[in-house]
Formats: C-alpha cells, structure tokens, sequence
C-alpha cells in the first residue's frame, strides 16, 4: 500500500523524517524543526550522482593534463575532491531512500504546519512552483512548506535561504577564479616561470567553472523560487 506523505519515525533510525510516499526524503526534525541533512541536504541521490559524474570527468583530465605540466594538478585535484564529496552525499542519500518504510502513525506538530491539504480560507489548492511540472501547496491565506512533482509530495524549509548561500558563494567564485586566470595569463606572457604561471591559470579556471555552474543553476533557481511567492490567482 502506498504511505501517505507525511512525518514519520524511521524503524532503522528513530528520527522523525519526511516521507514522500514513496521514498524517505533529505529533511528530518532536529530539535523540533525542520531541516535537510546537513551533508546530503535535500537532493535526491540521483542528483548527486550527476554531480559527482560530472566533476570527477573534469578532475580525470584536469589530472592527465599535469602529465605534461604539474601546474593541471592543484586543479585537477579540486574536481576530483569535489566529485567524492558528492558521490559519498549520494550514497547516503541512496542508503536513507532504501531504508524501511514507516510502520507507525504520522507525526503531525505546528512547527511543519500547514501541511498539504491544510485550508484556511477560500482558493486552497496546489498551484504552480518554481520548476516546471512543480506546484506548491496554498492554503487559501499562505504558502505552505510543502512542493509536488510526478505524484510525490517534499518539503522545502530552508530552501530559500540555501539558494541564495550557494548563488552567493558561486558568484564569489566565480570572480576569484576571473582573477586567477587573468594573473595566469599575465604571468605566463611576463616571465618565464611557465608551471607558477599554469598553476594559478589552471586554478582560476577550476574555481571559475565551479563558480559559474553554481552561479547559473542555483541563481535562476533562487529568482524562480522568488517569483513564485506571490498570492497566487486561482
């Protein structure tokens, strides 16, 4: 039978988790809140295994590269630390999906109300989200915490605050890594010490990729998310 979404005990853990009616999802109650996983987050670990993928083929050949020039090293090594960092999230979260399903009631408290389905006034219902194919629970008054998309209900608490960290932090990178490749390529062309010169070229250029992918994907996901808090028009 399929469980209806909702907070409930883990029979592996004990904590108080979100269920998607399907799989358990990346938030839990600590302290009565609730909140993503403090290493995972509340990615799926399908995403993190795409992540993971793509940043350890970029390390792969950052690092054949400093075959011929040990300054593609420091790079290549910072994608590829990347890449383990979100291949271990994925198995965690891959672990946390598969664990039991909930064999005792929900666990309904204020702090993760209004719940899906919860009316306060006229014109409740699920609206459009901020992805495609997503929409979000309004309970006639406000919006709740709470998304659906392909038949499965999340919850989003702390997304917010999240996406603007990362398009932040994406941004700063983003501009460090400009710098460093721009030094790179000043040093390479002004003097002779070619491996300082790659090294801090191959640096600015891994810190302005990483940067720019947070930059870009988790920026239209904070203006998305923005958009998409106004009252809604039924």
């Amino acid at each position: 039978m399929r469980i209806i979404p909702g907070w409930y005990r883990m029979p592996s853990t004990g904590e108080v988790r979100w269920h998607t009616g399907t799989i358990w999802s990346g938030y839990s109650l600590r302290d009565g809140v609730p909140k993503p996983d403090r290493i995972t987050g509340s990615q799926r670990s399908s995403q993190g295994l795409i992540l993971a993928i793509l940043y350890l083929i970029v390390g792969m050949m950052q690092t054949s590269l400093a075959i011929s020039n040990r300054g593609f090293i420091a790079s290549g090594g910072l994608f590829l630390a990347l890449g383990a960092f979100w291949l271990y999230g994925a198995l965690r979260a891959r672990k946390r999906e598969r664990a039991p399903r909930p064999v005792d009631a929900a666990i309904v408290l204020d702090a993760v109300r209004p719940l899906p389905g919860e009316a306060e006034a006229a014109g409740a219902g699920w609206y459009p989200g901020d992805q495609p194919g997503r929409t979000r629970w309004w309970t006639g008054a406000r919006w709740s915490q709470y998304v659906a998309k392909n038949g499965e209900v999340e919850p989003i608490y702390g997304v917010e605050r999240s996406l603007r960290i990362a398009t932040r932090m994406g941004m700063a990178l983003t501009i460090a890594g400009a710098v460093l490749l721009a030094l790179g390529i000043v040093l390479l062309n002004a003097t002779r010490a070619d491996g300082i010169a790659i090294f801090i070229a191959s640096i600015g250029g891994a810190f302005l990729v990483a940067g720019g992918l947070l930059w870009i994907i988790f920026g239209y996901r904070s203006r998305a998310l923005e958009r998409s808090q106004h009252r809604p028009v039924p």
